[in-house]
């Protein structure tokens, strides 16, 4: 079955580097460069990881990709943040 949209293709033989880290209390987001073809051209593009920390009854850290309500100003303001930085990294991009 063939998508309409043209996704870049991933580069397996390398892994893709982390380049950012945004934390916003227990909120944590990653940034992650990714090169690939998209058309015959190569690109870069990046890709956004979330998560948040917590400590369970044994009280080892553990983390989550779920959020509660209360958390979602700072997973907002991280999201902004990862915006914000992947646009200026773009504007800068050779490709």
């Amino acid at each position: 079955m063939s998508s309409s949209h043209d996704q870049a293709a991933r580069d397996t033989a390398a892994p893709n580097p982390l380049v950012q880290t945004i934390t916003c209390g227990n909120v944590q987001l990653s940034i992650f460069e990714n090169e690939g073809q998209r058309q015959g051209s190569a690109t870069l593009y990046y890709t956004v990881k979330v998560s948040r920390s917590y400590r369970d009854t044994d009280g080892n850290w553990n983390y989550t990709n779920g959020f509660y309500k209360s958390q979602l100003p700072q997973l907002l303001y991280a999201c902004q943040k990862a915006l914000e930085y992947i646009e200026a990294a773009e504007s800068q991009s050779p490709f």
